[in-house]
């Protein structure tokens, strides 16, 4: 999308994480329709993905997320390093994951984000994130977010 027209949407964890609120600003691509396209990498808001098409209203004077209205048909898939893990044992996985076509994201030190953009492509990387976290003692990986727009738990 043209990126000027970008504008920020909040989004409220609260629940997902009981009482601790952590809030999340994403990316959204304002449509005609008075929509939102969503452009970011979930870091930790569920059961969305890039290209899910949002509803938003205004509260408190901030753009804020009121639901999911249509998903784009990405997968997202968080990866979590295990403690001291190098550049160098983590960055041909990280190739693998580009080469199947996942747009990675990284969020901290020792924790990515995929964007998987079709269900041929997520269902790729799920195997891959399987097979890492076999060959990797202690990787982790999380689905917060499927093509279909549910979400799976963790590995």
């Amino acid at each position: 999308p043209d990126t000027s027209r970008l504008g920020q949407v909040l989004f409220d964890t609260m629940g997902r994480y009981g009482d601790d609120p952590r809030l999340e600003r994403l990316w959204c691509e304002p449509l005609p329709d008075g929509t939102y396209r969503l452009y970011s990498l979930p870091c930790i808001t569920w059961r969305l993905a890039p290209d899910d098409v949002l509803g938003a209203s205004v509260k408190d004077g901030q753009l804020q997320f009121t639901e999911r209205l249509r998903s784009g048909g990405h997968g997202v898939i968080w990866f979590y390093l295990p403690e001291n893990t190098t550049r160098e044992q983590w960055e041909p996985w990280l190739q693998r994951f580009k080469a199947l076509g996942c747009v990675m994201d990284r969020f901290g030190p020792d924790w990515y984000g995929a964007d998987c953009p079709s269900g041929a492509v997520y269902e790729q990387a799920f195997r891959l994130a399987e097979e890492w976290c076999t060959a990797v003692p202690g990787a982790l990986f999380d689905t917060p977010a499927t093509p279909n727009g549910s979400n799976l738990v963790m590995r």
